[in-house]
């Protein structure tokens, strides 16, 4: 290893503590509690044989109210099954050292990020056929360590699934590299190990998360990429990996099961194909193209899009690349194969290799063929890559730290509600059963509590019998099943300025008593004088109060729950939703008018409920504040960024008649189903 690369794994090191050092002191959020769970020495090492890997969260408890059901009236059981028992080790270790300090578990996540890094550094330096790929290899490195959107899978703690997978899957796309660089006249002993060492690490991936199924598919196009031999031999080289798969899924199916992960009643995995997966992969491909949006005020996202210029080089420099065109361009579909149905950032971890294995190729091209004027005049000078390594670097490093921040938000709301919980009761009753109202979801995108409350709870009471739920209605609950002094129900209370506090936990025994004496709840849906046919529950939140688009209909969540007005159609008479969809009225102006279209059309008489997600004012017009108070609504959001707004009218109902609420806050609403 010479002076140079010495320098670079320097830079690629300093780039990535820069981008999360930030993090190393944030506390536990939302799942990361079912991580730090004090599992015992026997309960680990029986979680590689499938035992304790099922988290099954039964909505259909008697405690809370009416279940949510599917098409055919099935009751909905959340049925979580994984099979990751890495993952579970490696948080055991991290508590055997730290206990439960986050510090420890974050520098885990960092450590193991770094590590991936300089893993593909040195896998583009064997991948590309140049003197000068060094320089390639380290920019996708750089750019990978401080990629903003690795944020949730490095800084949330139970992200940390993806980054060992990422980790182990890399590993063995590197062994497998160098063995196929390994001439068959060099050391057998050596081409065994390199072998021996992919397939090891492919298992680690695989045992880490499901996401690994894809590395034989990824070794095929390396193989054909940089491999010379004919196709039979390619297939020959890859059957110990096909057959590890092989046997992997049978495992799966014996030891849980099914195949596992988010099942419906009927033990199968619920897909959603067509435009819904075309969704998906816009998403994915925004988040990889313009990653900036944390640091740009939201009038501002255009200047992202000045990035296509180095896009743009990126592949024009691909058409002199063939083969490695191809790895390139496959990489990104290939390894999101098993998450195409759902978004989340942390699943762009593997992805986001191949993008930035092109975007590298663009930006290097000079250093891969040096002989070769393939861009015109001042574009074959070093000076622009350097330059626009350092542009994009800095660009990163500050928008991952920025999102950071967010998560650092996250945990000081979880810390202090754990605080104030132990100051109201130092000590609670066994059996005691805590629901939640209110409690914020997440914070600008970073999760806050989600399904953590119960473990929370239990961590700073030491018992883990107690149980712990997050409501967003008393119509979540039964009244004939509650027992007060067993059941206890806390309200949290956001803090208005210039408050210290971030917010405030409120022990609601008012409403304890509400649900002892049987009341009941209102049905009339504000004053058009029409009673709602079922429960209707609708929480809205703009982006920097929850970013929320909540609607519950009969304990069902109905609502898109994209940016913009999710808005959703129920009939008056039955109570059977008819219409679900969203119109995204911060980007588009044509989606006001979309949306105006949308509830003209309407029958008179119509159930119209709106919760507005994220932001929806930039681009609301005239025409969709009009259309909104045919619904009975009055209020207009125009110039109000990042407002949240709720409203249950009816279709024909007069401005000002329906039930609605509009805040900087978040904004809830609640109307019980007529008995």
């Amino acid at each position: 290893m010479n002076k140079k690369e010495i320098f670079f794994i320097f830079l690629i090191l300093m780039g990535g503590y820069g981008s999360f050092q930030n993090t190393l002191h944030n506390y536990f959020v939302a799942d990361d509690f079912f991580l730090i769970y004090p599992y015992t020495w026997k309960e680990v090492l029986l979680a590689f044989g499938g035992e304790g890997l099922a988290n099954h969260r039964d909505r259909e408890r008697p405690i809370l109210g009416t279940p949510a059901t599917d098409g055919q009236g099935n009751p909905i059981i959340f049925n979580e099954t994984y099979y990751r028992p890495i993952v579970r080790l490696s948080a055991f270790i991290d508590r055997q050292i730290w206990g439960f300090n986050p510090f420890g578990y974050h520098l885990t996540n960092l450590f193991l990020h770094l590590l991936s890094a300089l893993v593909i550094y040195f896998w583009v330096k064997l991948l590309l056929p140049s003197s000068h790929s060094g320089y390639i290899a380290w920019i996708v490195s750089l750019l990978f360590v401080t990629q903003p959107v690795h944020t949730e899978a490095v800084t949330w703690l139970s992200g940390r699934v993806d980054v060992l997978c990422g980790f182990f899957y890399l590993l063995s796309v590197l062994l497998f590299t160098r063995y196929l660089h390994s001439p068959t006249s060099e050391s057998p002993h050596l081409r065994l190990f390199l072998l021996s060492g992919s397939i090891g690490t492919f298992i680690g991936a695989l045992m880490s998360k499901e996401m690994a199924i894809t590395l034989p598919l990824v070794l095929f196009l390396i193989d054909w990429m940089i491999g010379e031999k004919p196709l039979l031999s390619k297939l020959k080289r890859l059957s110990p990996f096909i057959f590890i798969l092989v046997v992997y899924l049978i495992l799966r199916f014996i030891l849980l099961g099914g195949i596992g992960g988010y099942l419906n009643p009927q033990g199968s995995v619920h897909l959603k194909w067509g435009w819904f997966m075309v969704s998906i992969l816009v998403w994915y491909a925004r988040q990889l193209l313009f990653p900036f949006e944390a640091i740009l005020p939201s009038d501002m996202n255009w200047i992202q899009y000045l990035l296509l210029f180095p896009y743009s080089l990126s592949v024009y420099a691909l058409f002199r690349m063939f083969r490695i065109a191809g790895l390139v361009c496959l990489w990104i579909p290939v390894t999101l194969l098993p998450v195409m149905n759902i978004a989340a950032e942390r699943f762009l971890y593997l992805p986001s290799v191949g993008f930035l294995l092109f975007l590298g190729l663009g930006l290097g091209q000079k250093r891969v063929y040096e002989k070769e004027k393939v861009f015109p005049g001042f574009l074959r000078f070093s000076i622009f890559g350097y330059l626009m390594v350092g542009i994009l670097t800095l660009l990163n490093i500050f928008t991952t730290r920025e999102k950071n921040e967010r998560w650092h938000h996250a945990g000081e709301v979880v810390q202090e509600i754990q605080n104030q919980m132990k100051s109201l009761y130092p000590t609670l009753p066994p059996g005691a059963h805590l629901f939640f109202l209110d409690l914020p979801d997440n914070y600008r995108g970073a999760y806050v509590y989600r399904n953590g409350i119960a473990g929370s709870m239990r961590l700073i009471y030491r018992d883990y019998s107690l149980q712990a739920d997050p409501l967003i209605s008393l119509l979540q609950l039964r009244p004939e099943t509650f027992i007060k002094g067993r059941h206890f129900i806390f309200q949290y209370q956001t803090c208005p300025e210039p408050c210290q506090r971030k917010g405030q936990i409120v022990h609601r025994k008012d409403w304890e008593d509400f649900l002892v004496k049987g009341e009941r709840f209102p049905s009339q849906i504000g004053k058009t004088g029409m009673e709602a046919p079922v429960d209707l529950i609708v929480q809205s939140a703009g982006l920097y109060a929850g970013n929320l688009g909540v609607i519950l209909v009969n304990g069902q969540a109905v609502s898109p729950q994209s940016r913009g007005y999710n808005v959703v159609v129920v009939n008056p008479q039955t109570g059977r939703v008819e219409e679900s969809t969203v119109f995204d009225t911060h980007r588009w102006r044509r989606e006001s008018h979309r949306m105006a279209g949308f509830i003209g059309k309407l029958e008179e008489g119509k159930i119209v409920i709106l919760a507005l997600k994220d932001e929806g004012a930039l681009s609301l017009t005239a025409e969709a504040v009009e259309a909104l108070k045919t619904i009975g609504a009055q209020e207009d959001l125009r110039g109000r960024l990042h407002w949240s707004h709720a409203v249950i009218g009816i279709k024909g109902a007069k401005p000002g008649e329906a039930l609605e609420e509009s805040s900087s806050g978040p904004v809830k609403l609640e109307v019980a189903g007529k008995r």
